[in-house]
């Protein structure tokens, strides 16, 4: 079994998030702070030890005033398992984006994206109750051209790759804390876009009930917008409930 320093990990962690933090504060860009909450429901189907899926809904939305952000109507995954701790996927998202990115603003237009994803991701054991999870996924992104002109035309791409680490702990009673850091990279597209698009840090605690799992959780969530003149700093309460059908 590999070993993982618990320290080590931490110290990564932070050290992502601090670096991040740094620099955009020293960027000079506009900078905007908005509070959302998400609202989640996942459908997980495992269909022995190598096959699984799951189909995910999601609502993005403002707190003040409360509007529509974002929306995943759905994302739809599929998982080949190498071993218990190796595992691949594929994945089709289907994204839509208000704008302006502010919740002060109206809705003057909603950009449609179509999303297709290759991951690998690997679970480290450190303890009997703790771990690490890590994944590396990169993105095909299509969007719409025109969001006004009544047509779907997915013209636009960008690729993006993202980096996910997570710590987890386990508590009592199927109780469950998790803490991590995903970091989002545009590295090529046809349109406007910056190589660091956004980082995500978050905490949350989660609770399993026989097929169920709840989870609350906290992000913070800053992200550049494509020209690089603006910041977004977004604080973010999401609960996700997740249902686990099995075939085993």
């Amino acid at each position: 079994m590999l070993y993982v320093d618990k320290r080590l990990a931490f110290k990564f962690i932070l050290t992502i998030g601090f670096l991040a933090g740094i620099s955009s504060a020293l960027s000079g860009q506009e900078r905007y702070t908005d509070g959302l909450y998400w609202l989640g429901f996942k459908v997980k189907t495992e269909f022995g030890d190598k096959w699984s899926a799951s189909l995910e809904f999601e609502e993005r939305r403002f707190m003040f005033p409360d509007r529509a952000h974002q929306r995943t109507l759905p994302d739809v995954s599929v998982f080949y398992h190498f071993s218990p701790e190796w595992k691949t996927g594929l994945s089709y998202t289907n994204f839509s984006i208000r704008s302006p990115g502010t919740a002060d603003l109206p809705i003057s237009s909603i950009l449609s994206e179509q999303r297709y994803s290759l991951f690998l991701a690997k679970s480290f054991k450190l303890s009997q109750k703790d771990g690490m999870y890590t994944q590396w996924k990169t993105e095909l992104r299509n969007f719409d051209r025109d969001p006004n002109d009544g047509e779907l035309n997915y013209l636009d791409y960008l690729i993006r790759l993202r980096f996910l680490f997570r710590y987890s702990y386990t508590l009592e009673n199927n109780w469950k804390l998790n803490c991590g850091d995903e970091l989002h990279l545009h590295t090529a597209g046809n349109s406007d876009h910056q190589l660091f698009d956004q980082n995500r840090i978050f905490a949350g605690i989660s609770k399993s009930i026989s097929d169920w799992n709840c989870a609350l959780g906290y992000i913070f969530w800053y992200q550049k917008n494509r020209k690089g003149s603006a910041i977004f700093s977004r604080h973010i309460l999401r609960f996700t409930c997740t249902y686990t059908l099995s075939f085993r």
